[in-house]
């Protein structure tokens, strides 16, 4: 029987480490993905009124679905569920601006 060497039992095969350009791509990748995911899919909102009091309460924070019930668009409209508000649905509005005057 053939006598295996002690270094054998030792060695680990090491995995290829990752270079600071790879780990700069992944990175930059999931900036970006993050980036688009927070800008046109869902946004963070805090509750800033009791307007909501039974359902939420003032200080609360929710994820708002941008696309569902956006208007539909030609270019994606088949491939995004959106659907009609319905009484009981919650929708989020961004503050008007205070200096915006309308016409």
């Amino acid at each position: 029987m053939a006598k295996k060497d002690s270094n054998d039992k030792n060695e680990v095969e090491e995995k290829p480490r990752e270079t600071p350009v790879e780990f700069l791509a992944s990175l930059a990748a999931v900036l970006v993905t993050g980036l688009f995911i927070i800008t046109f899919v869902v946004q963070a909102f805090e509750i800033p009124s009791s307007s909501m009091e039974n359902t939420l309460l003032i200080g609360d924070h929710v994820f708002v679905n941008r696309i569902q019930f956006a208007p539909k668009t030609r270019w994606v409209g088949p491939l995004v569920p959106y659907l009609e508000v319905r009484r009981g649905d919650i929708l989020g509005f961004l503050l008007p601006d205070p200096q915006h005057r309308g016409p």
